[in-house]
């Protein structure tokens, strides 16, 4: 088991403290993989990648830039991505050529971060969330409260062997069968004997499993599955066609490979410069609370204005930011049971 992974806190970038500067918005030109390094690897070169991407969501910017890949297929059965879109995790698999395009449309806050994951035979933590601010949380079989905790997404993949046209061409091709599903991870404090002795325990057993969100699909040859955080009431086919100008800026492997990337260092706290409003009497009022759903507490932070002055004559727009998952594969051209 990956022990590095389980300390990973998407928190990161949706919760920064409010102390440390808040980086300027930065321009980026979106994943284009054909300039790209190798992923690092640990003894495998097969096995699956992760992408990070930190944008501004907003307005249907995200929507507008991928939903003309809504109609493809992933694989996944048709009744587990309703329950995961109605839980705010839309899935979507979008052709590899395409991704650059797709995301260069999008304002980028920040380059995205890359780690390999490679082939996880066990369940394993690749992405945690924020702390809960909300007492309960949309489903996609309604309000369900969660104790105090975060959400995070365990994940296991290895190679099968892709029997599609395998008469035709004297060969089994290989794939990579994925499995995704999230848990709750209680807030319990950590007891002194378990900071000092190591821990075997399975990932499986440190929360809730949310196993009617599990998801289990072979990953589209030359796609990569992509997981956006929506409310689950939006519909994309209603936001109009204006999208935001595209800004280049490269895309940069995380800051350690061993350590899956933070989410909280990919969405900070505090607004962008250019999100600042100039000096107001009466500065608008913050939106009416909601209850938001999984896949936004997991993978968004919300809009929120602020009051930058005592006296209130200058406010500060945080504006509504998501981290979206890339998923790549990477496989040999023929599965062999023995290498």
């Amino acid at each position: 088991m990956r022990t590095s992974l389980t300390s990973l806190i998407v928190a990161a970038g949706l919760l920064a403290c409010a102390s440390c500067t808040a980086p300027t918005a930065r321009p980026d030109a979106g994943l284009d993989l054909s300039n790209q390094p190798e992923p690092v690897t640990v003894g495998q070169s097969y096995g699956l990648e992760m992408r990070l991407v930190a944008v501004q969501s907003e307005g249907g910017a995200v929507a507008l830039a991928l939903r003309r890949f809504q109609s493809i297929d992933t694989g996944i059965d048709p009744e587990t991505t309703r329950r995961l879109q109605q839980s705010g995790l839309r899935v979507l698999a979008v052709p590899l050529d395409a991704l650059t395009d797709a995301f260069a449309s999008l304002r980028h806050t920040g380059p995205a971060q890359r780690e390999w994951l490679g082939t996880m035979a066990f369940w394993t933590p690749i992405i945690t969330g924020p702390e809960l601010t909300d007492r309960y949380t949309r489903l996609d079989s309604g309000l369900v409260p969660f104790p105090p905790g975060r959400f995070r997404l365990l994940s296991r993949c290895w190679l099968v062997p892709n029997l599609d046209r395998a008469r035709e061409l004297g060969i089994a091709r290989a794939a990579l069968r994925l499995e995704l599903v999230p848990q709750h991870l209680p807030a319990e404090r950590r007891r002194l004997e378990r900071l000092l002795e190591p821990s075997l325990e399975n990932p499986v057993n440190e929360g809730q499993i949310l196993d009617r969100l599990r998801l289990v699909c072979d990953l589209p040859e030359g796609h990569a599955l992509v997981i956006v955080p929506e409310d689950p009431d939006v519909d994309w086919d209603d936001f109009s066609e204006s999208s935001p100008q595209p800004r280049p800026q490269p895309t940069t492997p995380g800051p350690d490979p061993k350590v899956p990337p933070q989410i909280d260092a990919l969405l900070p706290a505090g607004p962008a410069p250019e999100a600042e409003s100039p000096p107001q009497p009466n500065p608008p009022a913050p939106a009416a609370p909601r209850f938001r759903s999984l896949g936004e507490q997991l993978l968004r932070r919300v809009g929120q204005v602020e009051q930058r002055l005592p006296d209130g004559n200058s406010i500060a727009v945080h504006r509504e930011r998501s981290v979206i998952v890339v998923l790549t594969a990477h496989v040999p051209s023929q599965y062999k049971l023995v290498p």
